[in-house]
């Protein structure tokens, strides 16, 4: 009987500090969440945060956005909610946090190398179609957890800083439609457990795709068109057997197109239009069956249609 109420006991106080803990985590959490608000960093003009009161029950879990785990925050997600303002690196206070989504709203100003510093126990960060601007921020420290960084639709200017070559686990990586005018850097090459890699619309100063683009194996889609690419495409795309869409049209790519392009054995859609290639089209597309589309329209190629292609159904546009 003694043993019993000794267990009851520490049963008891056990999840006694356990409820006290996560009411205190809630409230640090929730006080966090409201602080880039208060200080009016944050605005929220159509009033989709008007839940976000500290008195609420269940708080901060059971607010607009916010998705919580054992009464801790895990994730943000405000996206396409009209707020505006600077970027709230308050937000990443909450060591919990493991997901942050901004995207598609008004938010603006210069993002720090500091400010992105303290997220770096996210595992996944999207500022895409936001107006940011200024040179697109450093990772100084190691985030290892990261997978998911979209900084697309923006108005980040300069290069692409090197320590993005420390962001060792990411998969997808989408930096579109911003005023990136520096060069593309070849230690993109070295992150090699990328799926999903988008360049597109970037003022870039004229550049090689990397040379050694075909060390990343794993990826599946490379969007780089109206990227300001030069130069050859390198034989090491042989090695992109992941490769599903690539995509590197309306640029300036000259010489032939590769042989070694038949490693793609898992490619649905090449685009290679608006480009300078010349030469013929290789036999090595003939390995390809799973190409649904091809567009090498506004080249200089010559030769004729490989036959394997003449009983084709699929688009392609020569």
């Amino acid at each position: 009987m003694n043993n019993l109420l000794a267990a009851l006991l520490i049963t008891s106080i056990f999840f006694t500090v356990f409820v006290h803990s996560a009411t205190d985590a809630s409230n640090r959490d929730a006080a966090i969440l409201l602080r880039p608000t208060e200080n009016q960093h944050l605005q929220d003009p159509l009033g989709s945060l008007h839940d976000w009161l500290q008195t609420s029950p269940n708080a901060p879990c059971n607010w607009t956005g916010v998705s919580c785990s054992g009464g801790a925050v895990v994730a943000l997600n405000l996206r396409s909610l009209g707020i505006a303002g600077d970027f709230p690196a308050d937000f990443c206070l909450i060591s919990t946090l493991r997901s942050l989504d901004l995207s598609d709203n008004s938010l603006g100003g210069n993002i720090s190398s500091n400010s992105i510093a303290l997220c770096s126990h996210l595992s996944s960060l999207n500022l895409s179609s936001n107006y940011f601007v200024g040179d697109l921020p450093g990772f100084p420290v190691e985030f290892l957890n990261l997978t998911v960084l979209d900084f697309s639709i923006n108005n980040f200017s300069s290069e692409i800083p090197a320590n993005f070559v420390n962001l060792r686990r990411l998969q997808f990586l989408s930096l579109g439609s911003n005023l990136l005018n520096e060069s593309v850097p070849e230690f993109l090459s070295e992150l090699t457990e990328l799926t999903q890699l988008v360049l597109a619309v970037n003022p870039f100063r004229p550049s090689p795709l990397p040379r050694n683009i075909g060390r990343l194996a794993k990826l599946e889609f490379l969007i780089a068109p109206m990227a300001n690419l030069e130069g050859q495409i390198p034989e090491s795309i042989g090695n992109l057997s992941s490769m599903k869409i690539f995509d590197v049209s309306q640029n300036n790519l000259v010489g032939e197109i590769p042989k070694s392009i038949g490693g793609m054995r898992n490619a649905e859609q090449i685009e290679l239009y608006h480009n300078h290639l010349s030469g013929e089209i290789p036999d090595a597309f003939s390995g390809l069956t799973s190409l649904l589309r091809f567009d090498a329209s506004e080249n200089n190629l010559t030769g004729k249609i490989p036959k394997v292609w003449r009983r084709c159904r699929w688009s392609r546009s020569i």
